[in-house]
């Protein structure tokens, strides 16, 4: 509900009690989030566009938001897409950054895919595709998101449904910064009671969704009482911490999760278009994940044992572990453990894939 509309009722309208009702109701809708469909039409598409330009990009770089910048403050905007290109040496257009908010397989897959089945565009794929492995991307905190399924986006990419697709596929493309740096300045208003399933703790009690909401806010305890901003180094912050830790990245993956099934499939149909594939295990915070979490975060380096072994016996040829690449101090927005990097950070998770690249001669076109 429109601010503009809840004026324009209570101006209408009398009494206290009407009043009251209309105000409460505002601060209800207020909470809910605009659909996907929403916030993925505000742009229009420029993917397709891009690829079809004589000289347009040759590889792809799939991403989330930890590909980005997220702080407004930081005069470096440069995304880990711009660092590689500079890493390589060459120029930057020729790198397409598809990113988004909680990015995801899924909807790399679905993009890949609309690119290869539309006719017209059969003659102008990209030599390479880049795809980054966010662990916590297999969490329950990010798979089990609604927001963070692109559940619409994915479906018409898949569907072929050209005019939602050209609407809507920039929204892959478009420069989130903005918008994450207003999601990460969480207040009182920004707290939402979303439905989701319920978030395992590893080595502790599962939790309601909700529950998990108010401690990665930190605007509330458990009871969900309110309380003042948590201080680094109290209690009530190892609590947080430790809590995101386990839920983010200490998880129970199968290889019938649904983001390693997708991960396996865009791998499959890049070779059969004779597109190369660079997947990369995106860096975690470790020490701070030890820190919190003990002998506990073991569990992680089985996790990723088990995607890359998963994806080479797919047939991947390339498959790169980056995770333990950064010290804990390249690594912003601690709060939400949600591995944001500082420009020197994106820079050499960058450097760490374009040394790969040029080692192993991707670039070549012959290889």
């Amino acid at each position: 509900m429109r601010r503009d509309k809840v004026e324009q009722i209570l101006r209408n309208l009398s009494g206290p009690i009407v009043s009251v009702a209309v105000l409460l109701a505002y601060v209800v809708f207020a909470q809910i989030d605009p659909p996907p469909s929403q916030v993925l039409s505000q742009t229009r598409s420029r993917v397709h566009l891009a690829l079809q330009k004589a000289d347009g990009p040759e590889i792809i770089y799939f991403g989330s938001s930890t590909t980005r910048e997220n702080d407004v403050r930081s005069s470096d905007k440069r995304s880990v897409a711009d660092f590689f290109a500079e890493h390589l040496g060459i120029p930057k257009k020729k790198v397409l950054l598809v990113s988004r908010q909680g990015g995801q397989p899924r909807l790399f897959e679905a993009t890949f895919n609309s690119l290869v089945d539309r006719p017209e565009l059969r003659g102008h794929l990209p030599r390479m595709l880049i795809v980054p492995i966010d662990m916590r991307a297999f969490s329950v905190t990010w798979a089990g998101n609604p927001r963070l399924q692109y559940a619409e986006l994915v479906a018409a990419l898949e569907n072929h449904d050209t005019s939602y697709v050209d609407d809507m596929l920039h929204a892959a493309h478009l420069d989130p910064r903005p918008e994450v740096a207003r999601l990460f300045r969480l207040g009182p208003h920004r707290v939402r009671t979303l439905a989701g399933p319920p978030i395992p703790v590893y080595g502790r009690k599962r939790i309601t969704y909700q529950k998990y909401r108010l401690i990665l806010t930190g605007l509330f305890t458990e009871n969900g009482a309110p309380l003042a901003a948590i201080e680094p180094g109290t209690p009530r912050w190892h609590h947080k911490l430790e809590t995101q830790f386990r839920a983010h990245y200490l998880n129970d993956i199968s290889d019938r999760h649904p983001y390693l099934q997708a991960l396996i499939r865009l791998g499959e149909k890049a070779r059969a278009h004779g597109v190369k594939v660079v997947y990369y295990v995106a860096p975690v915070n470790i020490e701070d994940l030890r820190r919190y979490t003990g002998e506990d975060a073991q569990r992680l380096e089985k996790n990723i044992h088990f995607v890359i072994d998963t994806l080479e016996h797919s047939g991947a040829k390339h498959v790169l572990d980056l995770s333990h690449l950064l010290p804990q101090s390249e690594f912003t927005d601690k709060q939400w453990s949600c591995d944001h990097l500082t420009p020197s950070g994106r820079s050499a998770r960058a450097k760490g894939v374009a040394d790969y690249v040029r080692s192993h001669g991707l670039l070549d076109k012959d290889r």
